[in-house]
């Protein structure tokens, strides 16, 4: 009797546990049934989510570029001025920082932070049409970029002592005249006591800068053809703000109101491949027109070959920042000619022509 009723209240589990599979059996198949049956339902629209840009930009970006968005010296840290940069090229170097397009090179100390604080912005996406292609942009970002493009640049900011050609003369002048009676020591000096004189007198050259030479940086920068500055950036610096495919142009920035010192840096930058990547793609030496011309400098200056150049403006522009100066005796130098006739030279313009 005992064996019986086990058996029983077996079954009956056993009963229960398969009329509830099969209720969830039938549940599942008539929702797949429904689903098969029912029109699928459009995605949501991503909502662009409003925000304060103002109040963003200044928890996130004031601590480094200013309220103003006319940069900031911290210590020994220098921070850019951004204040009226093109949207379209704030947006772009935003969306760089965020995905890794620029800033995470180890060798890029300011780059890195602003990859660490972008990346701290809250991830709204949007969808943006740009031609044919699609690309996913954080609305903050987007938001952010028109808030700082409509700031006003500074209209006084002063060069830095190490590119100010007026300093410079100044600085050598100085040390010039503490040169002069030392030399004329050295002259008068017995044998033993020259050694320590000539050391004296290498050790103050040495001190002494190289000048600036503004016409050789206009020559550079308004060097026709595709090893040029101008065709890109203009000949009053105002930048291109829409490609010209017929040209292999790419859009480039207003270069009216970057600092010296930044200029300078982001050259170097560029030229040590920590910013933009190499212009260039295999091709077996299928070059036409300009850019033969431009891949004969640049295999000049790299020893590569076999590429053509892109459209693309960072690689572009890495590729330029090695062909322009290919030429230079000193390469370290002519970029602070071009930087300092770019700076000087933009301060001259007329209100009317910014």
């Amino acid at each position: 009797m005992q064996n019986f009723m086990r058996v029983v209240r077996c079954n009956k589990w056993t009963m229960l546990v398969a009329m509830v599979m099969a209720w969830m059996a039938i549940g599942t198949a008539a929702e797949k049934e429904d689903a098969a049956t029912k029109p699928k339902a459009e995605p949501e629209a991503i909502p662009k989510t409003q925000i304060n840009a103002e109040a963003t930009y200044n928890a996130y970006c004031a601590v480094c570029h200013g309220e103003d968005g006319r940069g900031k010296t911290v210590g020994s840290n220098r921070f850019p001025a951004i204040a009226g940069l093109p949207k379209w090229y704030l947006e772009d170097q935003l969306i760089l920082f965020k995905y890794d397009g620029r800033g995470a090179d180890h060798r890029d100390k300011e780059g890195l932070m602003m990859h660490a604080m972008i990346r701290m912005l809250r991830k709204r996406t949007m969808v943006i049409k740009k031609g044919l292609d699609e690309f996913e942009f954080e609305h903050d970002i987007v938001k952010i970029a028109d808030y700082v493009s409509k700031l006003t640049p500074s209209e006084t900011q002063q060069p830095v002592p190490e590119m100010d050609p007026e300093y410079i003369k100044n600085h050598n002048s100085k040390i010039e005249k503490r040169l002069k009676p030392l030399r004329k020591k050295h002259q008068e000096a017995q044998a033993g006591n020259k050694n320590k004189l000539e050391k004296e007198i290498e050790g103050l050259e040495s001190k002494k800068q190289a000048p600036i030479d503004i016409e050789n940086g206009k020559k550079i920068y308004n060097t026709e053809g595709v090893m040029g500055c101008v065709r890109c950036h203009g000949k009053q610096f105002e930048g291109r703000e829409k490609e010209d495919t017929s040209q292999s142009l790419p859009r480039a920035p207003s270069l009216l109101f970057l600092e010296d010192w930044y200029m300078l840096s982001q050259l170097k930058k560029f030229r040590k491949g920590v910013r933009g990547t190499p212009a260039k793609t295999a091709v077996g030496g299928n070059l036409e027109g300009e850019q033969k011309e431009f891949a004969k400098h640049y295999e000049a200056a790299v020893g590569e070959e076999g590429f053509k150049v892109t459209i693309s403006g960072s690689p572009l522009m890495q590729a330029m920042s090695l062909t322009a100066f290919a030429a230079q005796k000193d390469q370290e130098q002519a970029m602070k000619d071009v930087v300092t006739y770019i700076y000087k030279t933009a301060r001259e313009l007329p209100k009317e022509k910014k």
